[in-house]
C-alpha cells in the first residue's frame, strides 16, 4: 500500500509538471516568437515567421520608437503618464475609504458602501454619460479625460479589496493603538495600512495591467495623435506597416509595448498572490 501511494504522489506530481511546463509554453511561446521576429527584416518575416533571424536587426525597434506620424515613444510617454497618475490617486483613495468603511462607525456607512460596490456593475452605456461629462469639463482629449473614468472604474473592486484586508485585522491591534494615544489617522497610517501593503501592492500592479491595456476608452477620449496612448498609437502604427518590408518593425513596436508589463508580472507576480490571499490567511 505504501508503494502504491508513492507511485501516486509521483504520478500526480510528474503530471503537475507537465501541466506547468505546457501552460508556461503557451503562455511564453508567442513572446519569444515576437520577439524573434523583431530582429528580423520584412522579408524574413515574410518568408519564415518562425526561422530564427539570420542576422539581428536592432535597428527595428529604434524605427519602430520614432515611427513618422506613429511614434512608439509618444504613445509610451503618454500611457505612462495616464497610468503613474490613475494608479497614484488609486492608491491613495482606495485605502482610506477601505479602512473608513470597514473600521469607521458613522451614518451610513453601509450606504456608502454598498454604493462603492454598485459601481462594479456599470458597464458600457456608462461611457456616453462619461463622454458627455468630459465633453462639458472641456476635458475631452485631455489626460484627464482618461485619468478621472480609470480611478472611478478602478475604485469599487479596490475598495471591497481594501475593506477585507482591514475587516481581517484584529480589533485588539486598533486598541492597543488608542491606548498608546494615535489618532484615527495615524492609527491607519502607522498601524492598519503596513498590515495591507501585499493587497496594496496587488491592487497597483491590476491596475496598471489593465490601465496600459486599456483602449476603448481612449478611442473615444482621445482626438489628436499626439495624445494617443500605446494600444491607441499602435492601431496606427500598424495602419503604416502593412506592407510585408515592415513586418520586423511592427512587431518591434508590439514588444515594447508589452515588455514593461511581463518585466512587471515576472517581478511581482508572486506579491500579486500573496495579497490576493492574505485575508484569507489573516481569517
Amino acid at each position: 500500500m505504501e508503494m502504491e501511494r508513492v507511485l501516486v504522489r509521483r504520478v500526480k506530481r510528474a503530471l503537475t509538471y507537465l501541466f506547468v511546463i505546457g501552460y508556461s509554453a503557451v503562455i511564453l511561446f508567442p513572446i519569444g516568437l515576437l520577439f524573434i521576429n523583431s530582429l528580423k527584416t520584412g522579408t524574413e518575416v515574410y518568408a519564415d515567421p518562425l526561422a530564427l533571424p539570420k542576422s539581428p536587426v536592432f535597428s527595428n525597434y529604434l524605427d519602430a520608437w520614432n515611427w513618422p506620424n506613429a511614434s512608439i515613444a509618444r504613445g509610451f510617454i503618454n500611457s505612462a503618464v495616464v497610468v503613474g497618475m490613475a494608479v497614484a490617486i488609486i492608491a491613495i483613495i482606495a485605502p482610506m475609504a477601505g479602512y473608513s468603511l470597514s473600521r469607521l462607525e458613522f451614518r451610513g456607512r453601509k450606504v456608502f458602501f454598498y454604493v462603492f460596490m454598485a459601481g462594479m456593475f456599470v458597464g458600457g452605456p456608462a461611457i456616453v454619460a462619461m463622454y458627455r461629462l468630459m465633453m462639458n469639463l472641456g476635458l475631452v482629449n485631455t489626460y484627464w479625460a482618461l485619468i478621472l473614468p480609470y480611478v472611478a472604474g478602478a475604485m469599487p473592486f479596490s475598495i471591497l479589496m481594501m475593506w477585507t484586508c482591514f475587516s481581517a485585522i484584529p480589533r485588539a491591534v486598533e486598541d492597543s493603538a488608542k491606548i498608546d494615544g494615535l489618532s484615527t489617522f495615524q492609527t491607519y497610517w502607522k498601524i492598519m495600512l503596513p498590515q495591507t501593503t501585499p493587497a496594496l501592492f496587488t491592487i497597483v500592479i491590476l491596475q496598471v495591467i489593465w490601465i496600459w491595456n486599456e483602449f476603448l476608452l481612449g478611442l473615444i477620449m482621445l482626438k489628436t495623435p499626439d495624445m494617443f496612448t500605446l494600444p491607441l498609437m499602435l492601431t496606427r502604427f500598424a495602419a503604416g506597416t502593412t506592407n510585408y518590408l515592415y513586418f520586423g518593425v511592427f512587431a518591434a513596436g508590439i514588444f515594447i509595448s508589452i515588455l514593461p508589463l511581463v518585466i512587471i508580472y515576472a517581478i511581482f507576480s508572486d506579491r500579486i498572490q500573496r495579497g490576493m490571499t492574505m485575508q484569507f490567511v489573516k481569517g
